[in-house]
């Protein structure tokens, strides 16, 4: 449900990943998450195992393939380095 994703469930939505990826459109929204407690407080922000990301992923075609390939990579990165 959309509901478990909103600003306020943040927490519930994160529990139990790995890690996350965040895409973000203007430097609010980044604003806005930095100082939400529910998401300075979870584990993903503490242990910093997301990648964030401001390109348009929804343009289609391989422009958007290429970026998405490059955030996974990231991401994949990131995991490999934790473990």
């Amino acid at each position: 449900p959309s509901e478990l994703y909103s600003p306020e469930n943040i927490d519930r939505a994160l529990e139990g990943a790995a890690a996350a990826i965040l895409v973000v459109n203007n430097d609010d929204d980044v604003q806005s998450l930095d100082t939400n407690p529910l998401w300075t407080a979870s584990e993903l922000a503490s242990q910093e195992m997301f990648v964030m990301h401001d390109t348009n992923v929804n343009l289609g075609g391989p422009i958007t393939v290429l970026a998405v390939l490059d955030i996974i990579d990231g991401l994949y990165a990131q995991l490999q380095e934790a473990s």
